[in-house]
């Protein structure tokens, strides 16, 4: 897991071209108060958040509590970063969960979910509640449960082939063909026959409540819009269409955002005809004849309503003329929808129609695709660049972008604002810089790297050479980065890495208000060849040298801290 690592103001002299001439020193001061300095640190003794402390021979896991010293195999030792938050690594013989180990075969690590305190995964084999076996489960089963469309899922909701489980614990009862997880609320889902929050189901006047949409909810004899009983709803029949349109016997129903609920002026006669689409921040219903945004009907030069589409979880919308964003005009006083500028061939359809995974970075259409937010059109894709293009990136190495360059589309590596790679060259605000394009790589935080130098990246300057880090020897080490000689933040040299081991991190000042400008800070202790230093890490980096063995009477933060030997 990642550190927070204060950012040292200071400005280079140089760009990737030069050389930086002047070494930026840690500040030596033996007065430096070997302790906490208050603020909103949320009383924890440790660094809030779980952090896994590799050293060479050992690993300290730390929370806002707790310190444990593991014995873990090095080489193999791995923290799962992506849940990094939870305090979960392993190592070829185990799952480390918050620092206790569990020996198993790590084989289909999964991790599932986290209810308060207690973390639920599992591998090939078997499902754990944070250390402990849960034989009843079936491994191989046993998953988080998903909305009907599989676009999300619970972390507190699981199922199985034959039932759903509030965590661990089985509902009795809970139909698991027709469960659905309710939009925007995590601790609730529904069924066919129940609403359930936290695993219980949900009553009203002792009778159950039952889902109709985001906004109606119903009894047998009663109907609640947002909560409130309301009349004139026929409860029998009521049913939902999407989280913002319902039906009854007699009418269709729009709801949006605390709205009243509105009654569509469509005939009973063209119910059959209903088609809805409905998601983010838009909703649209078609009785075949007239397109409604949520309760608003849509003018017949707006779109052709025969061929009205959507991407499913954008504000993008189509028909068959052209692909459309939605915006708030100003002057008009109202919703008025932009045409993307393709240069339109053929009729606009889902055969001819992409969109990124999951993601409305880029629409394309044909071989065209659009970045609305940029309002950059790219022409004559291949194939290969679309494919490539539409993936949802996942690590800093894999952003990959769509590019221009001399008036052709190209793949281009983003790596922050303004920092970027084609095949040919690393580029800083579309300019070449002299960083080897093949070598190139993010080493951590704003540190890159090429087979010549290391680099901090300056959104204003560009790549910095910092030419007093040895290239060769350069590596992540706990949220820093440490050569053959020294141990460094953010380009400030702090002390000697021969033989260095971090052994704890606390809080230091946390910002309070908004007014608050003192500069926040943590403090970590650390071992190397010389002995102990305590080093405070804010706007400045200040050292203390402690001496050659560890005086825990220097301060309280020492007295119960176990010092591998």
């Amino acid at each position: 897991m990642k550190i927070l690592i204060y950012i040292i103001t200071f400005l280079f002299a140089t760009s990737c071209h030069s050389q930086e001439k002047n070494t930026l020193q840690a500040t030596q001061d033996d007065a430096l108060t070997i302790g906490t300095t208050g603020g909103m640190n949320g009383g924890c003794k440790f660094l809030e958040q779980p952090v896994y402390y590799v050293n060479e021979n050992y690993i300290i896991y730390q929370d806002c509590n707790t310190r444990k010293i593991l014995y873990a195999d090095i080489s193999s030792f791995e923290i799962v970063k992506y849940y990094g938050q939870y305090g979960i690594a392993l190592d070829k013989n185990g799952v480390y969960v918050q620092g206790n180990f569990v020996a198993t075969d790590t084989t289909g690590f999964t991790f599932l979910g986290i209810n308060e305190k207690d973390l639920l995964w599992k591998t090939n084999t078997s499902v754990y509640k944070n250390t402990t076996v849960l034989p009843k489960l079936n491994a191989s089963e046993f998953t988080r449960l998903s909305d009907q469309q599989k676009k999300s899922y619970s972390g507190i909701y699981f199922k199985d082939n034959s039932n759903i489980y509030y965590f661990d614990k089985k509902i009795e009862g809970a139909d698991l063909a027709t469960a659905d997880l309710i939009y925007n609320d995590n601790r609730m889902f529904y069924d066919k026959n129940y609403m359930y929050k936290d695993g219980e189901i949900v009553f009203l006047e002792a009778e159950p409540l039952l889902y109709v949409n985001n906004s109606l909810k119903k009894t047998a004899t009663k109907v609640l819009y947002h909560n409130k009983v309301i009349s004139n709803i026929d409860t029998k029949t009521l049913v939902g269409l999407s989280r913002h349109y319902a039906k009854d016997k007699n009418n269709v129903y729009s709801s949006s955002f605390g709205d009243d609920i509105k009654i569509l002026p469509i005939n009973k006669a063209d119910f059959n005809k209903l088609k809805v689409w409905d998601h983010t921040n838009s909703a649209y219903i078609t009785d075949g004849k007239t397109l409604f945004r949520y309760n608003e009907i849509l003018s017949k030069n707006e779109f052709d309503v025969a061929t009205f589409g959507t991407f499913g979880f954008t504000d993008f919308v189509y028909d068959k003329n052209g692909v459309y964003t939605r915006r708030y005009d100003k002057e008009l006083d109202k919703v008025v929808y932009d045409k993307f500028p393709f240069k339109y061939t053929d009729d606009v359809s889902r055969k001819n129609l992409q969109i990124t995974e999951g993601s409305s970075l880029y629409v394309y259409y044909n071989n065209q695709a659009y970045e609305e937010s940029t309002k950059t059109l790219y022409e004559n894709l291949t194939p290969e660049q679309i494919e490539i293009s539409k993936i949802r990136p996942h690590t800093p190495n894999n952003m990959v972008r769509l590019g221009q360059l001399n008036s052709k589309t190209i793949l281009r590596t983003l790596y922050d604002y303004k920092l970027s790679k084609d095949n040919d060259a690393v580029y800083h605000d579309g300019k070449k810089t002299s960083a080897d394009p093949v070598t190139f790589r993010k080493l951590d935080n704003n540190y890159y790297i090429d087979k010549d130098n290391v680099y901090q990246y300056n959104r204003e300057k560009g790549l910095l050479v910092i030419n007093y880090i040895d290239v060769e020897t350069v590596k992540y080490f706990n949220g820093f980065i440490m050569d053959k000689n020294y141990l460094y933040s953010n380009g400030t040299r702090i002390i000697k890495s021969y033989k260095l081991e971090i052994l704890a991190s606390f809080p230091g000042y946390r910002l309070g208000c908004g007014l608050d400008e003192t500069p926040g800070s943590d403090f970590y202790l650390f071992r190397n060849a010389e002995g102990f230093w305590w080093v405070k890490v804010s706007n400045e980096i200040t050292t203390r040298f402690l001496g050659k063995t560890l005086n825990k009477k220097l301060s309280p933060l020492f007295e119960n801290l176990e010092i591998p030997q």
